[in-house]
């Protein structure tokens, strides 16, 4: 497992994977690489990173290999990666860019200001800051801007052919938007932020519970959501993966949690 040690201002670490819910220790830890980082993604055994170090930049880390390898002096922020390219907003201009990892090519995708965005398919899904954060959509290929809400949003995910978010217009509750038929509607009337998804899987941090982080799921038989919580400590941020969730709590930000959800 790839992460940001915050124990060792963090530098980019390497543990191994945990079988249970533990605190990743660093007994567990087996490799360090000298990079500060904030965002990172991966494929395979290629892991590409946001150092924020002295050296700052986009690289590309071939653990194979052990070669690192600096891409550009970016400071991306919510990288992706889709079809050989990396996906990312830069934090100097905030826009979206793309980053062709075969030519090395970097081209803008939209002038809009983002604050964050996900990927699905051919299409880009973000908040945009030069709209009062409304849900907008994207061509993968920087064509066809498309405002898709009038309400703000705070973070969202895809599912099936809808997009969940948390309006910020409506006191953070849940609400989805049908991208067949564009109706936007409330499915939970909870106080919720930082909606994530890993694969099929979709969290959120309750507010109105402490900050716990909670599971959400569909019931394909009436179309109705509920949620279970899963994490019971105040959470100050997590990041999903499909191996489990790593969690900084609010009670020790200098900590990283495990859970296995498999």
């Amino acid at each position: 497992m790839f992460f940001p040690d915050p124990n060792n201002n963090n530098k980019l670490s390497v543990s191994e994977l945990a079988k249970s819910n533990t605190v990743i220790s660093q007994e567990s830890i087996i490799d360090i690489f000298d990079y500060s980082i904030d965002y990172l993604i991966s494929n395979n055994d290629i892991i590409y990173f946001s150092s924020i170090s002295k050296d700052r930049g986009l690289f590309k880390l071939d653990y194979q290999k052990n070669t690192i390898t600096k891409l550009n002096n970016d400071s991306p922020k919510g990288l992706i990666y889709a079809n050989e390219k990396l996906y990312y907003i830069d934090s100097n201009t905030q826009n979206i860019y793309s980053y062709d990892v075969k030519s090395n090519s970097k081209s803008l995708l939209s002038t809009s200001k983002v604050g964050n965005f996900i990927i699905n398919n051919n299409s880009i899904f973000y908040r945009n800051l030069d709209d009062n954060s409304k849900l907008y959509c994207l061509k993968i290929d920087g064509s066809s801007n498309i405002k898709l809400t009038d309400d703000s949003v705070d973070s969202f995910v895809t599912y099936n052919n809808e997009i969940l978010f948390v309006n910020s217009s409506d006191n953070n509750t849940l609400h989805s938007f049908n991208i067949l038929n564009s109706e936007s509607k409330k499915i939970l009337n909870v106080d919720a932020s930082k909606l994530k998804q890993s694969d099929e899987r979709i969290y959120f941090i309750n507010n109105a519970s402490a900050n716990t982080i909670c599971q959400l799921t569909k019931n394909k038989e009436n179309n109705d959501y509920t949620f279970t919580e899963i994490f019971s400590d105040s959470t100050n941020e997590y990041f999903p993966t499909d191996k489990g969730i790593f969690i900084e709590t609010s009670a020790n930000i200098n900590e990283v949690k495990f859970i296995n959800i498999n």
